[in-house]
């Protein structure tokens, strides 16, 4: 057994029946005034699904977004580029994700471009970066890849056609929200 070993996760986790509606008041705790969420266009066209709940909740708390919805299955480089476009064209100051592993490693992959440099892949490994991520929550819709309380990152080079991962400890969101009712309108896939 390893005598040493450390294990990390989101400071703040909820956990039960309609947390979600606690999103927009935690954004406003951590003064998130523009997130950016970032999300996948089949969960944002759902009506009344995970990213309507989660617009609502942050409508009611006065905070004001932008989106972007086009997250793939295993995200692309090209993702999380767009992505930071958006981010950037809206003056967003963090990042909420809503949605499954591909989300929530695609908004981490954001903001590793925004505070980290513009070339993630030379970024691959563990502990490479150096500054913090815009502030972060995860919004979860599944149950498995966990990557809304992890440090990992994993990201598709389209090019090389290979995956790679960025570990670090400045990729765990500050606050995950998994609300068992999001669950239920999602494909089991």
């Amino acid at each position: 057994m390893k005598e040493n070993f450390d294990f990390l996760m989101p400071s703040v986790n909820f956990f039960g029946k309609n947390v979600i509606k606690k999103i927009g008041d935690r954004a406003k705790m951590l003064n998130m005034n523009k997130p950016l969420i970032v999300t996948d266009s089949f969960l944002r066209g759902m009506e009344n699904g995970p990213v309507a709940q989660t617009l609502a909740s942050l409508d009611a708390a006065g905070v004001q977004y932008a989106i972007y919805d086009g997250v793939e299955p295993n995200p692309k480089i090209r993702n999380i580029k767009e992505a930071k476009q958006v981010y950037l064209d809206n003056d967003c100051d963090s990042i909420i994700t809503v949605g499954g592993g591909s989300s929530h490693d695609a908004g981490k992959g954001t903001g590793i471009l925004l505070t980290n440099g513009d070339d993630i892949t030379k970024l691959a490994g563990i502990e490479t970066l150096e500054n913090p991520l815009p502030p972060l929550m995860a919004v979860n819709t599944t149950a498995g890849t966990a990557s809304e309380l992890t440090r990992h990152c994993v990201i598709t080079n389209e090019e090389t056609k290979l995956k790679f991962v960025v570990v670090s400890w400045r990729n765990v969101p500050l606050v995950s929200f998994n609300d068992p009712m999001l669950e239920l309108d999602v494909p089991k896939a």
